[in-house]
């Protein structure tokens, strides 16, 4: 049951000879010694109480504020005999509440505890509720302590999403390298050289940079404050200031602005949208250290937290602010390299249920090799800033380049003007085992002009601004990908194919999620229709700039896009690309291929029963076929005289037995090197010319027996 109070409060106090010194809103005064039953009613915490200035000396017998009480009485120090007690979250009354009914009866009749002598009493919880309900109580949201949690394991998708959001903050902060580095994981070897941190409690995550740091001010009122306008402040700008320069007409005078705030920044706009930093280390350990510091100063900060004290205690919820973090300041304890300034996070403690074994890590590194542009377009300058992941318990953690000696059969150089309009290259380099030339394609269109029912319903240009495309396209069967990697490079496309968005070459976007969520809606008419294009078959990058592509925007679990009308554009025109310009040069190349090779044997064991076939049909011939008459002169190629018929018989046996043993010993081989796709393709076209004289030699004999 709650503790509920009627504190008595004059509003005008100066028109009362009044010996207390109340602060309305903040503390409340009274005396203790003579009325120790005051004190007693302060004792049962936390209390909810409604201010009532009396009917007299000046008041106006009325109702007019709300408030609460969570912590003890303190003695005043000058007026012996006096306490204090503090007040949090004081509203006062939309409109007062008087204190007799519209019948006239007092509100707190019917309390037992109401005296209207006392300055302080009990009021059942059901009247206070009641008065201020009738004096329209104001109320504000409230922050649980719990949301750090609860937005920690939701905002944040996954431990992998959690450290790739720490690496972008490093982006934000003008770093040029962040190193990543994970030890003391229970999941991995035990034997490890190089921890920085063993006596922490494992997993340890630490990410560091040698960014602008973080001010005081910047910690308070950014990082400790869930979406935090810091960021989000230029780019709203700067939407504000490119929609006018395209009314006025002054992209031009933009443009330069643009350019001047960048190389301000290291080239680069701050990607951070909703400020989820700290979520990401919430997911990722029960326990932070962040140090920090800025060039100009010669300490650097300390921030320590521990967050489990921001669950709930006993069942009873606690608010966000309620619960302080201490910030100090020390020498500085690590070597900040050029720049005199960054940040280092150091997260330990780990979460139940996650393990960091070595295919998370794997799987996290080929996340931070896809995190920077692989764009070849050499006219787009590129923020310096690189990645790197240290695991002292995978030391050999960096592997071979998986692609290497297997070029994409195809690839797509695409630029899309902010006007919709497509200026493209694409390549085919044909594979060593396939025999078709290699060729380039070039090509000038306008893409609104392709998909006129989309466009046409606005009349407008595309929202999403110009962007850069860049694809490479594997078939996913033999012989186009060939060697001994070639089960892994189907893998890895299964694994990460698709199409990542890179906003000032950062990757916002990986390749897997859009796959995941089919965002290009690929995957249904390629399982009605498997010679389309699937996400499977590509590994590609679409470059846009910041600066005027500002409506792309992430959600805030920082998977995915918000699907807003820049967002839609942008799909639509990258669907149209695939849709018209490579896919017909993707199914005309294989059908090439498929016709110039659809009566070529591939299979060795198919080749050598045919030969072997041969070889007893001959030795029929041979025994019982007059050779002398030949009377269906089906020998005559072999000479005109019986003997010299016979001794090409005898010569086409001996032939085709070595062919025999060499389609064997080739089989044989080619059990060995199985995953070399292109070897049975070699055998086949090998032996094409044998193989058509012998089968039509064997189809001859048969129709004569």
């Amino acid at each position: 049951m709650k503790n509920c109070l009627v504190l008595v409060q004059y509003r005008n106090e100066d028109k009362i000879d009044n010996t207390y010194n109340d602060f309305i809103g903040k503390f409340y005064h009274f005396p203790g010694n003579d009325c120790k039953s005051y004190l007693k009613q302060f004792e049962k915490l936390p209390i909810e109480f409604i201010y009532y200035e009396p009917a007299k000396n000046g008041g106006k017998g009325e109702y007019f504020g709300y408030g609460k009480i969570t912590k003890a009485p303190f003695p005043d120090k000058r007026e012996q005999g006096y306490y204090f007690v503090e007040i949090e979250d004081y509203k006062p009354f939309g409109k007062p509440v008087s204190y007799a009914k519209e019948n006239g009866e007092h509100r707190e009749k019917g309390n037992p505890s109401y005296n209207a002598q006392n300055s302080v009493r009990q009021i059942p919880e059901d009247i206070l509720e009641e008065i201020c309900l009738e004096g329209e109580i104001q109320l504000n949201f409230q922050v649980d302590a719990h949301l750090i949690k609860v937005l920690g394991e939701q905002l944040i998708g996954s431990e992998k999403v959690g450290v790739l959001e720490l690496i972008k903050n490093a982006y934000d902060a003008g770093a040029t390298k962040c190193i990543v580095r994970i030890e003391n994981s229970s999941a991995l070897s035990s034997e490890a050289v190089g921890n920085q941190f063993p006596d922490l409690q494992g997993p340890v995550i630490v990410v560091e940079d040698n960014g602008s740091g973080m001010t005081k001010d910047v910690i308070e009122n950014g990082w400790l404050r869930p979406a935090s306008t810091l960021k989000t402040d230029v780019k709203e700008k700067l939407k504000i200031e490119r929609t006018k320069a395209e009314t006025e007409g002054t992209l031009a005078i933009y443009d330069t602005l643009l350019k001047k705030l960048k190389e301000a920044n290291n080239g680069r706009i701050p990607l951070g949208e909703k400020g989820v930093g700290r979520f990401a280390t919430h997911r990722l350990g029960k326990y932070l250290i962040l140090k920090t510091k800025v060039a100009y100063l010669d300490y650097e900060y300390v921030l320590e937290i521990n967050w489990d004290n921001f669950d709930e205690i006993n069942g009873t919820p606690l608010n966000l602010d309620s619960i302080g973090v201490s910030l100090k300041k020390q020498k500085v304890t690590r070597d900040y390299g050029e720049t005199n300034s960054g940040t280092q996070i150091v997260i330990y403690g780990g979460r139940e249920g996650f393990l960091w074994t070595e295919e998370k890590v794997r799987d996290l590194y080929n996340s931070i090799l896809q995190l920077n542009s692989p764009n070849p377009n050499p006219s787009v300058i590129k923020p310096k800033f690189s990645v790197k992941l240290i695991v002292p318990q995978l030391p050999k953690l960096e592997e071979e380049d998986i692609f290497e000696g297997n070029i994409p059969p195809f690839e797509f150089f695409g630029l899309v003007d902010e006007k919709g309009n497509l200026s493209y290259d694409m390549k085919f380099q044909s594979p060593p085992s396939v025999p078709l030339p290699s060729e380039t394609m070039s090509g000038n269109i306008n893409l609104l002009d392709q998909n006129k029912d989309y466009w046409k319903k606005e009349n407008r240009y595309p929202k999403c601004g110009a962007f850069y495309i860049h694809l490479k396209l594997w078939y996913r069967t033999e012989p186009w990908i060939t060697g001994p990697n070639a089960k892994r490079i189907k893998d890895y496309l299964e694994e990460y194919g698709g199409i990542s968005i890179y906003r000032d070459t950062i990757n916002i976007f990986p390749a897997e999620w859009g796959a995941q969520n089919d965002w290009l809606e690929l995957s249904k008419p390629h399982i009605k229709q498997g010679w389309r294009l699937s996400y499977y078959n590509m590994i590609g990058n679409v470059e846009i700039d910041q600066g005027n592509n500002l409506n792309i925007t992430d959600k805030t679990n920082r998977e995915g896009l918000i699907e807003n009308e820049a967002y839609l554009d942008l799909k639509v025109l990258i669907q149209t690309i695939i849709n018209t310009e490579i896919l017909n040069c993707w199914v005309g190349t294989r059908d090439k291929y498929n016709n110039l090779t659809k009566n070529i044997i591939r299979n060795p064991k198919e080749l050598r029963n045919y030969t072997q076939q041969v070889l007893d049909i001959n030795e029929n011939i041979q025994e019982n076929y007059p050779l002398e008459k030949d009377p269906f002169n089906i020998l005559n190629k072999l000479g005109s005289t019986v003997e010299a018929k016979k001794t090409g018989l005898v010569n086409l046996s001996h032939s085709m037995k070595n062919l025999r043993d060499s389609i064997r010993v080739m089989e044989e081989v080619q059990g060995m090197l199985a995953e070399q796709a292109g070897f049975g393709l070699a055998i086949a076209v090998s032996v094409h010319e044998i193989n058509k004289i012998t089968s039509n030699f064997y189809k001859g004999i048969s129709t004569v027996l």
